[in-house]
């Protein structure tokens, strides 16, 4: 009776896992842009009873860390960009990687994205790990 009071409990309990960090580093140094960027405005797309939002922000490239060399792709500081994405909204017992944050209006952050051409505008490349610093992984 106790072995089935534990198994019933133990499958209760709601299951979140995360990916390693490993991967989202492996994904920051991957991605072709690395930007400090500062946020002057964040449209949040509608969303009732929905588990994914479209957010679009628009943000001021304050620091290239990184940029593509090639291609006809150029950035300079003070430069206005918009980003959109899906905000997946994480639902109880989900397993997998984390969302994507929805950025507030004021904030600097880092930047990790990817240009997409046929959109014109920037979207993530890092998964959850896209607004923020690079990620140090200690062996």
């Amino acid at each position: 009776m106790k072995t089935i009071l534990l198994i019933l409990t133990l499958l209760a309990l709601p299951v979140v896992s995360e990916i390693n960090p490993i991967y989202y580093k492996k994904a920051q140094e991957k991605s072709p842009f690395h930007l400090i960027i500062g946020v002057t405005h964040v449209e949040r797309g509608f969303c009732f009873f929905c588990s994914n939002q479209n957010i679009t922000v628009s943000a001021v490239i304050q620091e290239i860390i990184k940029m593509p060399e090639s291609g006809n792709l150029h950035w300079k500081k003070g430069d206005k960009i918009s980003i959109q994405y899906k905000h997946a909204r994480p639902m109880k017992g989900r397993t997998g990687p984390g969302p994507i944050p929805i950025l507030q209006s004021g904030q600097s952050r880092d930047a990790f994205l990817y240009f997409d051409q046929k959109q014109n505008c920037f979207r993530p490349s890092a998964g959850g790990y896209s607004f923020e610093k690079l990620i140090p992984i200690t062996k």
